[in-house]
């Protein structure tokens, strides 16, 4: 997957950043104060990444949206969501 450096949300831009390691072995990671999605692209297949990203999108809009979903919704949402791309050859880029 090619990853944006950068994501427009709302009016507001956040930075993509691949990274080699996680804080707490977390394969991704939201920062709202820092506007920044991180993901760890050094270990894991691509499908790893890809779907971590989303996942990291879907944290984003939870936390803009106020949503107040659980962290256990957004992995099942994100999970569920990523297969049906890839099972259905969905994908947003070159």
């Amino acid at each position: 997957m090619k990853f944006p450096k950068k994501i427009h949300v709302a009016g507001q831009d956040f930075n993509v950043k691949l990274v080699g390691f996680r804080e707490n072995d977390n394969a991704g990671t939201y920062h709202s104060h820092f506007h920044e999605i991180q993901v760890n692209t050094e270990s894991g297949p691509e499908s790893s990444h890809a779907e971590t990203f989303l996942h990291e999108l879907i944290e984003l809009v939870n936390d803009m949206a106020a949503l107040k979903l659980p962290h256990k919704k957004i992995n099942d949402l994100s999970q569920w969501l990523f297969m049906i791309m890839r099972d259905n050859k969905i994908y947003f880029g070159k």
